[in-house]
């Protein structure tokens, strides 16, 4: 963890990511009102502790990994965004910046408007 980044300030932050509902956390600029720094949340997400989506967006890695399991149960189908954002309880706001960063980080692939695992 960087310097300056207490370990108790990162649970924190990732206890408010996952919060009651995983699949809607709050947005950055509702972290940092709630007195979270942009320098806490940018560590955070270098080291994995959260995962940066979108410059708006973060979320508990947790909910990665529950996309993933929801695009490999559908692997030899493919799945789209709409049956994983409702799979996951979650939006578009967040479902397309999950499934783009799945793309972009080489986890998934996409066919048309489905998505496989890699």
């Amino acid at each position: 963890m960087d310097l300056g980044v207490r370990a108790e300030d990162v649970e924190r932050l990732r206890a408010a990511v996952g919060g009651t509902d995983i699949a809607t956390p709050p947005g950055v600029d509702d972290l940092v009102a709630a007195g979270f720094g942009a320098d806490l949340i940018d560590a955070a997400a270098r080291a994995g502790d959260v995962v940066r989506l979108a410059r708006g967006i973060v979320v508990h890695p947790d909910l990665v990994e529950q996309a993933m399991a929801v695009i490999e149960r559908q692997a030899a189908h493919g799945v789209t965004v709409s049956a994983l954002r409702e799979a996951l309880g979650t939006s578009r706001k967040f479902a397309v910046p999950l499934v783009e960063w799945l793309d972009a980080q080489g986890r998934t692939r996409r066919e048309g408007d489905l998505r496989f695992p890699r």
